[in-house]
């Protein structure tokens, strides 16, 4: 082993991002608007390692806090790989993302973690942003991101698609 890769502590999700050539343009827009669509396509990248899609948002009652019409009230979306959250910046920490997404009342912030389907429904019900044009974009550098990277292991994306978006 080499002495730099002893202090190399990235995980296989911070590289898949890394190499992913995610330039400035994705970053602003990944963080104002379209963080649900390259949360979804990191969870798809990332199927077999059993992520999880996560919402950050704030509680009522230690339950999701629901707008006036309804829906829950969240500000960004983020994916949870082996015990680690990450949005298109890379790996963070819960704290991080509630002191960064939930701007009102801090002490109310909360990661939830939602199924496919509730991510989904979340993504289409509430005012969001969303743009298939970039999940599929973002999804497919991450899937060449993640062959490239496991490529000596054997191993390939298994990407499925979402439901309709």
């Amino acid at each position: 082993m080499k002495f730099e890769d002893m202090f190399d502590r990235k995980t296989l999700t911070d590289r898949v991002i890394d190499n992913a050539e995610i330039d400035d343009y994705d970053l602003d827009i990944g963080t104002s608007g379209l963080c649900a669509m390259f949360a979804l396509a990191l969870y798809r990248v990332m199927i077999r390692h059993s992520p999880k899609l996560v919402l950050v948002g704030m509680e009522r009652d230690g339950k999701p806090a629901l707008a006036r019409d309804g829906n829950m009230c969240w500000s960004h979306a983020a994916v949870l790989v082996e015990g680690e959250y990450y949005d298109i910046e890379g790996r963070q920490k819960p704290e991080w993302l509630k002191n960064n997404y939930v701007w009102m009342v801090k002490e109310k912030a909360m990661l939830y973690e939602m199924t496919p389907e509730g991510f989904i429904h979340e993504i289409k019900t509430t005012s969001t942003a969303r743009d298939r044009s970039y999940y599929v974009k973002w999804r497919d550098a991450l899937t060449a991101s993640y062959e490239r990277i496991t490529a000596d292991q054997g191993q390939r994306a298994n990407v499925s698609e979402p439901p309709s978006l």
